[in-house]
């Protein structure tokens, strides 16, 4: 059996590895994304109130986004992502709403299930959504299983 301690070590190493963007990053690109498609703008002010942080946090990410070609970005002016900001938030967003559907189907709560979607998107694999998505589609394709799934959920609550 694999020792505890030795997973934390491995998962730790392969996360620097494999991370091509932080999970903090992932968050701003996240929030510019849905601003834009909500508003048609985004501004650093927003980002600040949604992200509960300071002004000045926003403006040294923003800055670092800009560097990495991910946004574009004039200090006081709109955000708007880049090509590859935009795939990247896509990318995200697209996680966002895998996991959300996976766990709706298990009788999460929407609530509960976008606050623990928002944790789980940074740090589930490539593989293991792909394996999450192919299972929901199969549940979602039979209703006889979807709907047995939900019965024996609901009497272990």
């Amino acid at each position: 059996m694999i020792k505890r301690l030795e997973i934390l070590e491995k998962v730790h190493k392969i996360k620097k590895i494999e991370r091509h963007t932080s999970p903090k990053v992932e968050d701003y690109l996240e929030v510019i994304f849905e601003l834009i498609k909500e508003k048609g703008y985004a501004k650093a002010k927003d980002i600040s109130r949604i992200l509960n942080v300071k002004a000045s946090t926003v403006t040294s990410m923003l800055r670092n986004l800009a560097e990495k070609r991910l946004i574009n970005y004039e200090k006081y002016g709109g955000i708007t992502l880049t090509e590859e900001g935009l795939k990247k938030a896509e990318e995200i967003s697209r996680k966002h709403q895998v996991i959300i559907n996976f766990l709706l189907l298990l009788n999460i709560n929407e609530e509960k299930a976008n606050l623990e979607a928002e944790g789980i998107e940074h740090v589930i694999s490539d593989e293991t959504l792909r394996k999450i998505e192919i299972l929901y589609n199969i549940i979602k394709e039979n209703s006889d299983t979807e709907n047995k799934i939900r019965e024996k959920l609901l009497k272990n609550v």
